[in-house]
């Protein structure tokens, strides 16, 4: 199992006019290349959310609860992936130019596929310095929660570990930008 956990938190200068606060949570199952459970509590401008998935991929089950509300859904065979686990998954799939995989993707309308292709490798400017960089490009899944033509773009490191240096989100209703600033080990999943 692998455990990936994203925070969000606005700046104290922000907060004053819109403050968030953000914990995401994902158990990964790394032998069936599937999220168990996708948690992610939060607090924008002091309404709280929170909502959590379980997946049961034995029986190609996901039942989400969002503020108390339950609802469930079809998975396949295959298993699915929360967003975090898409992310994680794709830098194990991604390693040389021209690669593309899909991979099932849990959203508001059940599970979706999505599909990221790696593009060229670019240099890219670290705190560290210099690096060479995977640019890996995600195609849009239309969800309504994330909205139509949203999609993501990542640069991974070339080592072995191949950790995103960036991941751009764009959204219909504007860009979300995550940079690594500190970078311990972590591995791809498979195998490595």
């Amino acid at each position: 199992m692998a455990r990936l956990v994203m925070t969000v938190s606005t700046t104290d200068l922000f907060d004053g006019i819109y403050k968030v606060r953000s914990r995401v949570e994902s158990i990964y199952n790394l032998r069936r290349a599937s999220t168990r459970s996708y948690h992610e509590r939060s607090t924008e401008r002091d309404e709280v959310k929170d909502d959590l998935w379980l997946v049961d991929p034995e029986r190609r089950r996901a039942r989400r609860t969002k503020n108390g509300v339950s609802e469930s859904f079809d998975i396949p065979a295959g298993g699915v992936h929360d967003p975090l686990a898409m992310i994680y998954r794709f830098r194990a799939l991604a390693r040389r130019v021209g690669d593309e995989a899909t991979v099932t993707v849990m959203t508001t309308r059940g599970a979706l596929e999505t599909t990221a292709v790696a593009e060229r490798w670019e240099q890219f400017e670290t705190a560290a310095g210099e690096i060479q960089a995977l640019k890996v490009v995600q195609r849009p899944v239309e969800d309504p929660e994330v909205g139509r033509g949203g999609s993501l773009t990542m640069w991974l490191s070339s080592d072995a570990a191949r950790v995103p240096q960036r991941i751009d989100f764009d959204l219909p209703f504007g860009k979300l930008v995550a940079e690594l600033v500190e970078s311990p080990s972590a591995p791809t999943g498979d195998g490595d």
